[in-house]
């Protein structure tokens, strides 16, 4: 989700009618931090909520920049964990690994004190990246875990949860869940076999090895429908993510429940984080489908808790609770928004851009103006490929016209998966 999104996303806070969907874990979460005592007005509990959001923005931004410098001090840069990009270092930060979960590209490098490590240090470092799940890798997280702490310090009224154990790189690469430690061992070798290592110093002398391997993550498209789901200026290209099918009960309970195609909901994710679980971008947005808690996430919150709520780092990593949070929002887009629009490949693409730049970037490239209803009432006069050009000529910004090429192209792979 683009910066773009955040000044769009905010001028729409408002509450939604409850769908009460948590899962167990969440419910006491809410239960511990959410009490409707009906000792505020609207207007009150709006002032507080917003306060909240600018000082959970602070927190945040306070977090990433102490992680960055601690890197930066042993590294020589501000290496950290992005959409697509995992980065995992040790306590002592003298240990980083990585995953790039769009290309496969895996890495374990360390500062050498003295001669580089031999192989049996590379392909631990492989084996720990390998058998790492969604609740480990959260709990050893500085970032945060740092965000958590302080909010919970501060006592903001925000959701937490207990991030839910999901093996993430296992599966991929070996087969299993939770695979015997002989097969991650064999595994390990094999990568670290079929990769590099390499030797340089950084500009203070300190000597780096490196490891670089890669892990396939990617698989032909799913079934096509091309008479009734296929959205033809997205092409036949792309390919689906490996890691789709961990998260193919959440998507298909949320796409059903809000009555959206599950083949948005992982066009969405695979454009969003690459299906990187530990997706955290400088906005800050979090996790799957990269909600924005000062925003986005905000507003979304509404749809499931009935009004808006902070949602903590935990809730937004948790896979599932961010996977209904972001197919709530496409929903809201999609049937309350765009209602009017009567095609409904039109109000696809509109909804696809909508998700990246807010709702009135997509009313200003068809009439200029932020008027709603007038730029429906143009879309409802062209057809569904026209409505695609006129948003790829005139949305405001390069990265929503490329965002709404791949969500397209995505949606298409997705079909039938």
């Amino acid at each position: 989700m683009s910066k773009r999104f955040i000044i769009c996303a905010a001028a729409v806070l408002f509450s939604w009618s409850a769908v009460y969907a948590q899962d167990e874990n969440t419910q006491d979460a809410v239960s511990g931090s959410f009490i409707e005592d009906g000792s505020m007005s609207p207007a009150e509990y709006r002032k507080k909520i917003e306060a909240q959001a600018e000082e959970y923005s602070r927190i945040t931004y306070e977090e990433m920049d102490l992680l960055r410098r601690r890197a930066r001090q042993v590294w020589g840069d501000g290496y950290l964990t992005s959409q697509s990009l995992w980065v995992d270092y040790s306590p002592d930060m003298k240990i980083r690994r990585s995953v790039e979960f769009e290309t496969g590209a895996i890495s374990v490098e360390t500062i050498a004190d003295g001669e580089a490590p031999g192989k049996d240090f590379f392909t631990d470092g492989i084996a720990g990246l390998i058998s790492a799940t969604t609740a480990s890798v959260f709990k050893s997280d500085p970032l945060v875990t740092g965000i958590e702490r302080r909010m919970k310090e501060a006592g903001m009224d925000a959701v937490y949860a207990d991030v839910k154990e999901l093996p993430v790189l296992a599966p991929i690469v070996t087969g299993y869940d939770y695979p015997p430690e002989d097969v991650v061992r064999d595994k390990a070798e094999e990568i670290f076999d079929s990769g590099s290592v390499r030797t340089y110093r950084l500009r203070n002398g300190k000597l780096i090895a490196r490891f670089d391997g890669r892990i396939n993550v990617s698989s032909e498209p799913g079934g096509l429908d091309l008479d009734d789901g296929f959205l033809r200026p997205g092409g036949l290209g792309g390919k689906v993510h490996k890691s789709a099918a961990r998260y193919k009960e959440s998507v298909a309970r949320y796409a059903s429940q809000y009555r959206i195609p599950a083949a948005l909901v992982y066009a969405v994710i695979h454009n969003e984080s690459s299906f990187n679980p530990f997706a955290t971008s400088y906005i800050p947005a979090y996790g799957l489908m990269q909600l924005v808690p000062q925003s986005g996430g905000l507003a979304a919150s509404g749809e499931i808790f009935g009004r808006e709520i902070i949602l903590s780092p935990s809730y937004l990593y948790d896979y599932s609770d961010n996977i209904q949070l972001g197919s709530a929002y496409l929903s809201k887009i999609y049937h309350d928004y765009f209602y009017r629009i009567k095609d409904w490949r039109s109000r696809l693409y509109c909804t696809i851009a909508a998700y990246n730049t807010g709702i009135g970037n997509v009313a200003r490239a068809f009439t200029g103006t932020y008027n709603l209803r007038y730029a429906e009432s143009v879309i409802n006069s062209m057809t569904a490929d026209q409505c695609y050009a006129m948003l790829m000529r005139n949305l405001p910004y390069g990265q929503t016209k490329a965002y709404l090429k791949k969500v397209t192209e995505s949606y298409n792979a997705y079909l039938g998966y």
